[in-house]
């Protein structure tokens, strides 16, 4: 291990001793508990992570600087409070300081952001819930830079959730945001401990809603988490359009796998909600219209659970603005040449008319941690086939890290 992480590890451990001697690290909320993440910003206000218990011991580090998310696992420790994982990645806090490792590489060291802005949002009726009002919550935490995600949930233990939203807001000021939905600009105001939001055209915050409720209005912070027991468990929720037809896709947690549910608007023919059983979660949707047909396609990206972090999509195409079906993606193990040196790590990304599909390559003694072929680049275009439209590899490209 090099001298200088040697003097940082020392010194964190010295000052973690020196603070409140030697202290044994909280036990952990359960995963899927509604703990909030903890933004932790290094020194030099550079690199961001955003940190959150899973109880069992393990904490879930979001880097906001690469969008990796890595699942972690306590270890013993002098002082404070030290996570790691087989990929080598070490999160160490004590108190409001942390440091953040990759085997001997000190990525990042700092302190916890506290933003006052950040915590549970609910509306009158949540203070009578147990009379059996429906309330609707508004759950606020940080995300990449200076933006906050706003996840609009509401009680679900006795019907349908009345309001679901998943919206990323951007800052104008120290205590407004705002967000864009389809075309109109949605104003988030922050008033001491009050959340208002408003829209320029409020007929957009009533499409989220069922029965005619509107997310528009005053919601007030509390200092505890949505009640587990009645609020919606929807973990994905996100709504696209294109050509006048849109997608609204939700996922929720069941045990070791996730339900995903696409529900189309404005086919001509069937807009039938589906839903699908994948191994792993969701991390993001995208519509585009891949082969330029005036209908467009759906893709839903999936990411498995563990260290592999293996990736997969679940895609979607419409047959001429009336019906929709599954278009197909050949998994990468069925071609050598594609998947040669491969072991997770995927990241898709529309671009332009293309699907694009980016991953390390592993050279034979790469440790998992440690990819050192570069990065290969796959761009599928996608055709009609047989039984259903499919994507073929268009061209093949390998980086240096």
């Amino acid at each position: 291990m090099k001298t200088w992480l040697w003097i940082s590890l020392l010194l964190f451990t010295l000052t973690s001793c020196t603070n409140s001697g030697k202290e044994k690290a909280k036990t952990a909320p359960t995963e899927g508990s509604s703990v909030e993440a903890k933004l932790y910003v290094s020194t030099d206000g550079m690199y961001k992570l955003s940190v959150k218990p899973l109880g069992n011991d393990q904490l879930e580090v979001n880097d906001l600087n690469t969008g990796k998310s890595h699942r972690l696992n306590q270890t013993e420790a002098a002082s404070g409070a030290k996570y790691s994982n087989d990929e080598a990645y070490v999160f160490w806090s004590k108190g409001p300081e942390f440091m953040w490792m990759k085997g001997d590489e000190m990525l990042a060291s700092g302190q916890q952001k506290t933003n006052t802005l950040v915590g549970n949002y609910v509306n009158a009726d949540y203070f009578q819930r147990d009379k059996g009002y429906d309330w609707v919550g508004i759950k606020v935490s940080n995300a990449a830079d200076d933006q906050l995600l706003v996840q609009v949930r509401s009680r679900a233990d006795r019907k349908k959730p009345t309001c679901t939203w998943d919206a990323r807001i951007y800052p104008e000021s120290t205590t407004t945001y705002y967000t864009v939905e389809n075309d109109t600009k949605v104003h988030f105001a922050f008033t001491n401990d009050t959340l208002s939001i408003a829209a320029e055209d409020e007929k957009v915050l009533y499409f989220f809603c069922s029965g005619g409720a509107t997310i528009a209005g005053n919601y007030i912070k509390i200092d505890e988490p949505l009640d587990p027991e009645q609020v919606d468990s929807t973990v994905f929720s996100k709504v696209l359009q294109l050509q006048g037809i849109g997608f609204y896709v939700t996922s929720v947690r069941k045990g070791p796998q996730t339900a995903v549910s696409v529900s189309p608007f404005g086919l001509e023919k069937s807009n039938r909600v589906e839903t699908y059983t994948v191994d792993g979660y969701v991390t993001d949707a995208e519509i585009e219209d891949l082969n330029a047909d005036g209908s467009p396609e759906l893709l839903v990206y999936i990411q498995s659970f563990g260290s592999g972090s293996y990736g997969s999509v679940l895609a979607f195409s419409v047959n001429n603005r009336k019906s929709l079906s599954q278009a197909y993606l050949p998994p990468i193990n069925q071609d050598p040449a594609l998947s040669e040196g491969y072991m997770g790590h995927d990241e898709f990304r529309v671009v332009e008319n293309y699907l694009v599909q980016r991953f390390p390559i592993y050279k034979e003694g790469d440790s998992n941690a440690n990819p050192t072929g570069g990065v290969r680049q796959i761009t599928y275009t996608l055709e009609e086939g047989e039984a259903m439209r499919q994507f073929k590899v268009k061209d093949i490209r390998t980086f240096n890290r």
